[in-house]
């Protein structure tokens, strides 16, 4: 006669571990710590101080971009343009619509070019800031809940394959 050291009953062979579950649940919250946006309540005086330094290096880091447009070498008419319309405070679309065609499709490719440059760098910045934030949130709440919503679906989803299979077991009255 065989002995196995862990028996299955017979009756439930589709029966969900507790562990398992609870293990899945684990999984998730940590995972979710990191997936939620961050909250309102998260974005406190450090947080706002922190976006306002980055917008400020930013804005820094803008300005060199034009200071190298006006240092470089390659002065065409664009360039020119970009920098006396830029120093004279007048770089407003309206006055950009009032230029040639070749000289303001390369004054818009120009801006475009900078504005792009200067969003990404803010985007990268931005979602370092974020992550550092989420970083900062307790792991144990986020695993501890979630531990215990697995534990609970196990539990109901044992139950109800209980009673699916004492229902299944014993049929109701049948007429002979």
């Amino acid at each position: 006669m065989a002995l196995d050291a862990v028996q299955k009953s017979p009756d439930s062979p589709n029966k969900m571990s507790y562990v398992k579950a609870s293990a899945i649940g684990a999984l998730t919250g940590h995972s979710l710590k990191y997936l939620i946006p961050v909250t309102y309540q998260e974005k406190d005086e450090s947080y706002n101080a922190d976006l306002k330094k980055i917008k400020l290096d930013i804005k820094r880091m803008k300005l060199a971009e034009i200071e190298k447009i006006r240092n470089s070498g390659d002065k065409t008419e664009v360039t020119d343009t970009f920098i006396r319309m830029y120093d004279s405070k007048k770089l407003r679309f309206s006055q950009i619509e009032k230029l040639k065609a070749p000289i303001k499709d390369g004054l818009l490719d120009m801006i475009k070019n900078l504005n792009e440059k200067v969003k990404e760098n803010f985007v990268i910045e931005k979602r370092k800031l974020d992550a550092t934030t989420k970083n900062r949130r307790p792991t144990g709440v986020f695993v501890g809940v979630s531990i215990a919503v697995g534990f609970m679906i196990a539990l109901i989803a044992n139950i109800v394959h209980r009673i699916d299979f004492y229902n299944s077991q014993y049929p109701e009255d049948v007429e002979e």
